[in-house]
């Protein structure tokens, strides 16, 4: 019975309890913490050949670090986009292109970067769906939330 036992005994085992207590919530903080997941880079993606890493936006412009052999969309790393103007401008004429690195733009539009490095300005039409966007695997999300680094401008 608890009530007969002695003071000393019952704050050791208080103590006890609370060290259980600390390291569960410890283990499962580090676990999520460190689990990895699928991510939709809605927002943005950028990789890096050196790192063999990836950074990706999610839709609610969270960061991701994701390995680059993990990313891409039907088998390649980059998206199609339509009706792209060379550096924005106009007079450029519309092109399509397809966008290793690309970021989410106000009004309706995405920087793209090419495989070859020229930089685009690309419309998005939100009545024809979800604009195109890479998927990876395996990320992390990053304690550092800023716009991916080496991609396009960034709103």
């Amino acid at each position: 019975m608890l009530s007969l036992q002695s003071p000393h005994k019952l704050v050791i085992i208080f103590i006890a309890i609370l060290i259980t207590q600390f390291s569960v919530t410890q283990a499962s903080d580090s676990t999520a913490r460190n689990s990895t997941v699928s991510v939709q880079c809605m927002g943005g993606f950028s990789s890096n050949p050196v790192t063999q890493n990836a950074t990706c936006l999610d839709k609610d412009d969270q960061r991701w670090v994701c390995p680059r052999a993990q990313c891409g969309k039907d088998g390649h790393l980059y998206v199609s986009m339509k009706g792209c103007f060379h550096n924005g401008d106009l007079r450029s004429g519309a092109s399509n292109q397809q966008c290793a690195q690309y970021n989410n733009q106000p009004n309706s539009f995405y920087a793209c970067q090419n495989p070859g490095g020229e930089v685009y300005l690309c419309p998005y039409n939100a009545t024809e769906g979800q604009p195109p966007y890479i998927t990876c695997a395996d990320c992390v999300k990053s304690e550092d939330q800023v716009a991916p680094s080496g991609g396009p401008g960034r709103r």
